[in-house]
Order: C-alpha cells, then sequence, then structure tokens
C-alpha cells in the first residue's frame, strides 16, 4: 500500500533511545506511512539498530549522509520522500509518539482540509510524563481550522516535531530547514503558522519530547550561556519578525507586533535571565545579538512591555551590563518594586537604588500594568441562591482594610444590552497576602462574596436560555479595573455545581476558558439509563422536544481533544407526549486500548468522549439537543472484554457525567471509585468500588513530587466495594509523626505483580461531600475533589497563613525578631540538626553531655514539618513559625 505519512527521523547518538522511537511509530494505529531513517554519520550503534528495523519492516528505510546537523538531515529526508505521499512530519530519534498521534492528526486534516495539524506536547523523564508549560496552548479542546491571527497563543507553538504537514502545502511555500546552526525549527514553523489559511489543534498527546537523564550532558543554564545559542536564536527571531514586516496590511503588521512582543517576553528572556551566569564572551554576544534584534522592531514595543522587564530591555539597549545584572539578581530574589504616585503611578528599583539610569520618567510608569486579578473561590448554592465567592485586587496596590477598595459585580446577557449591578461584600482573606510570593504588599482584604438570586435573570416571569457573563469591578487607590471573574486549574471552583431551577430548566455555572458564566439552559433530553449489553453500551432515555416525523435522530459522539465524531443511530418510541429512545454505542469504538510493544508512558491514561443528541429533517436540518443526566443516576463503569487485547484487564470503560451532568463516555485505565467521605472517629473514612479483580489491593498514599509511599489497612467486602480510614497526622515517619506538607495521591496497590497502580476518581453522586476537612493533633488536612473527580490529600503546612511566605516571613522578622534581639539573652540553647530533620549527631551529643551535668539550661529544638519526636525536657520549635523567630532572637 502506497503511503499516505512519510515520517522522517533524524539519527545521531541515540542508541540508547532508538529502538523506543522507532517501536512507538511501529505501533501506530494509523498504517499508511513510511519511516525515513537519516542516519546523519551516528559515531555509536544507532544505524545498526535502525538497519534492523528497515530489514523487518518494509516501511522503515535507512537513508546515510555524513555528518551536517539535524536541520541537514531533515532536509535530505525530505528528497527521498515516496511519491504518493499526501502528508509529511518529523520525529527526533530519542522521543515517543503516542499509538493514535497521526491518526488523530491525519483523520483531522482529511475532514478539515487544513494546511497541518500540531498536536500538544508531554515532557518525558524517567517514569514521569507532564504537559510542556509552554504548549498548554494546545490543552483544552480540539480547534479545527483555526489560525495564529485568530488565536495568538499559537505564537509559542514553534516546534517541528509536534506537527503533520499536507506536502502540497510544504511544497507550494519551499520550505526547507537552516542548516548548520540551533533553533533551526522556528524559522519553519512560524512561517508556516502565518502561511497556512488554517490549522487544527489536536489537544491529546501527540509528542513525547524526551528529557534525558543520567548523562553528562550540559545543564539547561550551561547551553543558553553558550553564545552560538544566542545568535542563532536571534538570528531565527529576526528572519520571521523580517518575514512578517515584508507582508502587506494592516494584519500582518499587528502580527509582527505581537511576535516582536513574545520574542521579547519569551524567547530572548530566556538568554536575558541568565545573563548574570555567562562569562565575559556570552555577556558581548548577548549585548550584540539583542541589539540587533531591537534595532529591528518598533521601540513603542519596549515601551508597551510591563515596568521591571522594559527596564531590563532598555538596559540592555544602553549596555548599562552592571545594572542590568543588578536588576536581574533582584529579579531573583523576587524583590518588589515600590509603586509611587496618586494617579499616574511609578516604579522604583531597590536593586537599582542610587544608579545612574538616564532613563526616561515613562520609561518607569507603571500604572497601565498594575493589572487587576480576580481568581474565584467558592461557588455554592444555599436556599436556591448561587453564591460567588472570590479574591480581587490589583497588583502592587495594598487592600490593608474593609474599606481600602469598592468592588462591584457585573451579570451581562450575552448578545443584549441587558446588565445586572450587585455590590460585593469585602472579606478578609490573609492567606491572599501569604500566597502572592512577594513581600511588600498586602492584599489582606482582597476577599468578596455576592450572593444572587436567579429569579432576576428572569424575564417576564419566566425563564429563557440565555448565558451571563461574570465580572468583577474594583476601586482602590486611585485606579478602576475591570475584569472578568476567571478560574484555572484544579480547584473546585473551576468545576462548579449546576442546579434544578424547574423541572425543564437548569442553571449551569461553567468556566470557559477562564472565565466564569452563568447558563440558564432548558433540558431538551435526560438519560435515564446505561448499561453493558455484550460488546455494546445501551443509553436509555427520554426526548423532551416534539420531533417531526421526518426528523432522524443520532447520538453523536466527540473526542474532546482529538477530533473525531462518530454518529450512532438513535430508536425512537413515542407514547403519547413523552418520546422514549435507545442507542448502542460499541465499546471498542470509545475504550482506550493499550497497545503492546510501546513505552506505558506513551499510553494516554485517557480519553474523554462528548455526546449530544442530533436531529435531522429531510432537507438536512439539524437540532441539537444536550444529553443531561437523570438526577440520582450515579457513574457507571464497565470492564473492557478480552476481545480488545491482552491489556483490556488494565482499562475500562466509565459513563460518567461529572459537574456539568452531560453524558460523557470516558475510555481510561480502570481506577478505584470513592462515593462517600466524611471525618469519623478522628480519622478520614471512605467508601466506594472497584472491579472485583482488584479485592485484596492496598490502599496507598503517594506524595505528588517525590517518592514515597504510604500503606493503609483496607478492608474488602463482596462485589469489589472497599472501606478505608485513617489519620494523617500519624502515617509519617515509623507511623509516629505526621505526613509531610504537601499534596498525596490515592492509589490502589494490586497483588499481581508488574500491574500498575489504580488511581482513584470520585463519583459525581460524593461529590457534594467534598473537601472533607479535618484538623488532627494540631495538622490540617483537606481531602479535595479536583479537576472534577480528582480525590487528592492536601496535608497542610504546620504554619499558620500568619506565619507562611515571604510577606509574613518579612512580618515575623520586623516584629517578632527584631524586638526581641535588642532584649538580654535567655538561659536556653537552641538546636538544629540536619535543618530540622533530625534529633541526631553532634547537637544531640551536646544536649545530652549537658543534661548529664546536670544543667538548668532550657532546651529548644528546630523541627521542620513536624517530622521529629523529641524526648521529654526538649521544647519543640516549628522552624520559620513565630516561635523560630523568638528562639533565634533570644
Amino acid at each position: 500500500m502506497a503511503p499516505r505519512l512519510s515520517v522522517i527521523v533524524p539519527i545521531y547518538d541515540v542508541e540508547r533511545y532508538l529502538p523506543a522511537c522507532l517501536d512507538s511509530l511501529a505501533a501506530q494505529t494509523f498504517r499508511d506511512f513510511e519511516v525515513l531513517m537519516v542516519d546523519d554519520g551516528s559515531p555509536d550503534g544507532s544505524a545498526a539498530i535502525a538497519e534492523e528495523y528497515a530489514s523487518r519492516d518494509p516501511r522503515f528505510k535507512l537513508i546515510r549522509k555524513e555528518n551536517g546537523g539535524l536541520g541537514a538531515a531533515r532536509n535530505t529526508g525530505m528528497t527521498h520522500l515516496a511519491p504518493e505521499s499526501e502528508f509529511l512530519t518529523f520525529v527526533d530519534s530519542d522521543d515517543l509518539i503516542p499509538p493514535d498521534a497521526y491518526r488523530l492528526m491525519v483523520g483531522s486534516l482529511d475532514e478539515s482540509g487544513s494546511d497541518f495539524a500540531t498536536g500538544n506536547v508531554y515532557h518525558l523523564k524517567g517514569e514521569k510524563s507532564w504537559q510542556v508549560p509552554l504548549m498548554r496552548m494546545l490543552a483544552g479542546e480540539a480547534r479545527l481550522g483555526t489560525h495564529i491571527s485568530r488565536y495568538a497563543k499559537l505564537v509559542a507553538d514553534r516546534i517541528a516535531c509536534n506537527k503533520v504537514f499536507r506536502r502540497t502545502f510544504w511544497e507550494k511555500h519551499g520550505f526547507a530547514f537552516p542548516e548548520g546552526r540551533l533553533y533551526e525549527d522556528t524559522p519553519v514553523t512560524m512561517r508556516a503558522h502565518y502561511l497556512a489559511e488554517s490549522v487544527d489543534v489536536i489537544s491529546e498527546p501527540c509528542y513525547y519530547w524526551r528529557l534525558r537523564e543520567g548523562e553528562s550532558a550540559p545543564s539547561i543554564t550551561q547551553r543558553r550561556t553558550d553564545p552560538a545559542g544566542v545568535r542563532d536564536r536571534v538570528t531565527s527571531v529576526m528572519e520571521i519578525s523580517a518575514f512578517l514586516a515584508d507582508q502587506p496590511g494592516e494584519t500582518y503588521a499587528r502580527l509582527k507586533r505581537e511576535y516582536d512582543t513574545r520574542v521579547l517576553r519569551d524567547d530572548l528572556r530566556l538568554f536575558l535571565n541568565v545573563v548574570p551566569d555567562g562569562d565575559a564572551e556570552y555577556r558581548a554576544e548577548f549585548l550584540r545579538s539583542a541589539n540587533r534584534f531591537l534595532d529591528s522592531i518598533d521601540p513603542k514595543v519596549v515601551m508597551d512591555l510591563p515596568a521591571e522587564l522594559r527596564v531590563q530591555w532598555l538596559l540592555v539597549r544602553k549596555h548599562q551590563l552592571e545594572e542590568l545584572i543588578a536588576l536581574l539578581a533582584g529579579q531573583r530574589r523576587k524583590e518588589t518594586p515600590e509603586v509611587s504616585g496618586l494617579v499616574r503611578k511609578y516604579a522604583s528599583f531597590p536593586s537599582l537604588e542610587g544608579a545612574d539610569l538616564h532613563l526616561p520618567k515613562g520609561a518607569l510608569r507603571i500604572d497601565q500594568h498594575l493589572n487587576m486579578r480576580a481568581p474565584l473561590q467558592e461557588v455554592s448554592w444555599s436556599g436556591g441562591k448561587l453564591v460567588l465567592s472570590g479574591n480581587a485586587w490589583i497588583d502592587k496596590i495594598d487592600l490593608p482594610t474593609r474599606k481600602a477598595s469598592v468592588k462591584v459585580l457585573q451579570l451581562r446577557k450575552d448578545r443584549s444590552r441587558r446588565r445586572i449591578l450587585l455590590p460585593a461584600r469585602n472579606l478578609r482573606r490573609p492567606e491572599v497576602t501569604t500566597d502572592s510570593g512577594q513581600d511588600r504588599y498586602n492584599y489582606e482584604w482582597a476577599g468578596w462574596e455576592v450572593t444572587i438570586d436567579p429569579a432576576r435573570l428572569r424575564k417576564g416571569g419566566e425563564w429563557q436560555e440565555a448565558v451571563w457573563h461574570v465580572g468583577l469591578g474594583i476601586f482602590a487607590s486611585g485606579l478602576v479595573r475591570r475584569h472578568a471573574v476567571h478560574s484555572s486549574g484544579g480547584a473546585a471552583c473551576n468545576f462548579p455545581p449546576y442546579h434544578w431551577l424547574s423541572p425543564d430548566f437548569r442553571m449551569l455555572p461553567s468556566v470557559e476558558r477562564g472565565a466564569l458564566k452563568l447558563r440558564i439552559e432548558k433540558v431538551r433530553a435526560l438519560i435515564t439509563g446505561r448499561t453493558l449489553e455484550g460488546d455494546r453500551i445501551k443509553v436509555t432515555g427520554e426526548i423532551r422536544e416534539p420531533l417531526a416525523a421526518d426528523e432522524r435522530v443520532v447520538l453523536r459522539v466527540k473526542n474532546q481533544k482529538g477530533a473525531e465524531t462518530l454518529d450512532y443511530p438513535v430508536t425512537v418510541e413515542r407514547s403519547g407526549a413523552k418520546q422514549a429512545f435507545s442507542v448502542e454505542v460499541p465499546v471498542a469504538d470509545v475504550a482506550l486500548i493499550f497497545h503492546e510493544g510501546v513505552d506505558e508512558k506513551a499510553q494516554p491514561e485517557k480519553r474523554t468522549w462528548s455526546t449530544v443528541l442530533v436531529a435531522t429533517d429531510a432537507h438536512g436540518k439539524e437540532r441539537r439537543f444536550g444529553t443531561v443526566m437523570q438526577e440520582g443516576l450515579s457513574d457507571a463503569e464497565f470492564p473492557l472484554p478480552d476481545s480488545l487485547g491482552t491489556q483490556s484487564h488494565l482499562v475500562e470503560l466509565a459513563v460518567v457525567a461529572g459537574h456539568t451532568g452531560f453524558l460523557k463516555f470516558s475510555g481510561r485505565t480502570r481506577r478505584a471509585v470513592i462515593d462517600s467521605a466524611a471525618v469519623r472517629d478522628g480519622k478520614i473514612a471512605l467508601t466506594g468500588h472497584a472491579d472485583p479483580r482488584l479485592s485484596g489491593s492496598r490502599f496507598l498514599l503517594k506524595p505528588r513530587n517525590r517518592y514515597e509511599e504510604r500503606f493503609v489497612e483496607t478492608r474488602w467486602l463482596d462485589g469489589g466495594r472497599f472501606e478505608v480510614s485513617f489519620d494523617p497526622s500519624r502515617l509519617g515517619g515509623s507511623g509516629d509523626v505526621p505526613l509531610r506538607a504537601g499534596r498525596w495521591n490515592l492509589f490502589l496497590r494490586p497483588d499481581e505483580e508488574g500491574v500498575p497502580d489504580v488511581a482513584f476518581v470520585t463519583d459525581r453522586l460524593a461529590a457534594d461531600a467534598f473537601p472533607v476537612q479535618a484538623e488532627l493533633n494540631g495538622r490540617r488536612y483537606w481531602l479535595e475533589n479536583r479537576w472534577g473527580d480528582f480525590p487528592q490529600l492536601n496535608a497542610r503546612s504546620e504554619l499558620s497563613d500568619l506565619e507562611r511566605g515571604p510577606y509574613r516571613q518579612k512580618e515575623l522578622r520586623r516584629t517578632v525578631y527584631e524586638p526581641l534581639f535588642q532584649q538580654p539573652l535567655k538561659d536556653q540553647v537552641f538546636y538544629l540538626s540536619y535543618n530540622g530533620k533530625q534529633f541526631s549527631d553532634s547537637p544531640r551529643a551536646m544536649y545530652e553531655e549537658l543534661v548529664r551535668r546536670g544543667s538548668d539550661l532550657k532546651h529548644l529544638w528546630a523541627v521542620r514539618d513536624g517530622q521529629v519526636n523529641l524526648p521529654d525536657g526538649i521544647e519543640k520549635v516549628r522552624m520559620w513559625g513565630t516561635e523560630w523567630y523568638e528562639a533565634l532572637a533570644s
């Protein structure tokens, strides 16, 4: 079969990683491809490995050339494409491609006709994989037929390997990679983004970018302080900036401004930040190369930057290296600029005090960039009314008292002039200052709360479908700011609960692209059942809208991150005013299939499919009915049949609704489900269920960012049900100290060796029980439901909200340490062993000797995070707590 896709893999010194890379390509569920392996004069055994793959799979072809670098190897591969190939892509030979990546991207291009598809990227290191931060704009939901002019965040999507290009598009524009220099992707990928008619974004991970470990490779800082690196990066970005400058029209002028701004805020900022670490050669090359770029752009781009970054680039412009290094050093210390002025406000930087800057006053003006923050904190329902609570402040503007600001909530009806203004009640939230990461400004009264009666949103006393945008205004220190109430991440407020307004209408608060909206919707279809019947999921329910005789109904199922859409015919039974329906969905269509021979770290853990009922009449006109799960109907999990592979027992198909109530299919690795959570008898108690084959598994907690395991006795009941209870204040150490502060994930450890741990989820009917908050033996623990259905234990710091963080620590030094330091010393000894982690070594020996001699001194021992048990006669001092500063001073 002629290949539709050509995969170009440059190979150089990767024998340790190459087999995993080529295995991931061989396992692709899209089969019509060729792999062009370009041996770039590799000095190790990589070519022999590639030759072996070519000998056993005719789709793999080995091309040999003398060493010329990555760009040259890719260009060589381009000259060997099969004549029939329609698409092309690139893979670095130490990286991995998940099994469905090319099926999703080529399928998307077949549907949309776009010029290329770009897929989400994860980092891979050791046993861990995670979202590449700079590629976060590719996460979320798939986007078909978009463009960088409409989705500006794509300006950060500048690597080549996460893309599948249409060959005709590539050849039309004559793309080729620069040779003999670093950062060869940008000149190609950015031109492609700007020249494309349209682009598809696939949000499912399509590329695993390996970060090598255990090798003597230079550090990131060492690579960035290479003079050739900054020189080549500037050359690449200048090519794109010049390309945009040559294009006619205001759209390209805007795109050039946006691109130049991104370069200063991102591309070249990476090199700017390491100027203090570079040697004289690097610093000279940085100033020379950076000023080459600054010479080529509109000076207004620099002046429109935030004040601190603006001053940094102006110092680069003036070659004031000493002042630049001082300012960057202050940035590393998280030094906060001081703001002065009534309406027009100006910044001053402590690290530049006394420096002769020669900067115009306007360069220090900061009020335009004193942005408002309005994060949502809680969404709840009380007595049929919606209660919104959050925080709001303006950067670097103090809110030390209740009257320091006035806040007003605005509800704006979409596509209407109708607005409702509601005064917000100011609340004291000391944790906002504590968690702000700075030590100068007080946001103590940033909190707010508003209660909304949904009846105010009716029209003429009747419920009507509508979307209301939620915004907040704040007046403080002579400044007025407005901002959408926003939320992000896994916090519960990002997944707010809905509320039935009547038998036919409900209000659904939702966070869409980070902004809170209130949706009033009529429920036109209700899901009343879901069962597994053989190899199919049968969904039953009722359609509440009258159907015309010629309307055909299907259940449309869409992969939210992969742009796949499947339709299944719906059987409708009319009985009087009711219209019952049923539909069958083959398990194999929506299940997550594990593929043998692929590194498990490159296998996705979940694929979620949204659903909607679509009624189409004889003329092709469509009506869509949201599929809302009936109240009281729990989530359901079904095992996969053995026919779906030897690893089918490791995955399941779940039918879930989550916080929105809409029916979804979730193909995922098998999960244990929590259906109740509470504090009982001084312990956190959970009940739930799992695949009966997991009976006997052990419950354990693992911290999110380090290796540690804490097992808890589990009671197993019939049918895979379990009960577990634990006291986290006694789970650390040898069972005699608290769990260390931080977030802990919950798992089951199966008895079968080699089988991965099973993560937990929360059933939608149990969501109201969260968060479970407990104070046990003086420590605080929050069992939270994050990301809508992910239970996680948050072991809080032993420090209070008035002790944690830079602002509070500075305050303790000023109010506790400095006054006591002026007082006479006390007759006491303050010990510190292994930074507060042990009762051992020389400090212990000194303590024991003093006790042996009968000393009447008072003994204080510094303990970090409660992780040390002390003998009687020693007083524990919490590191960084109030008593820490008292002990240090006296």
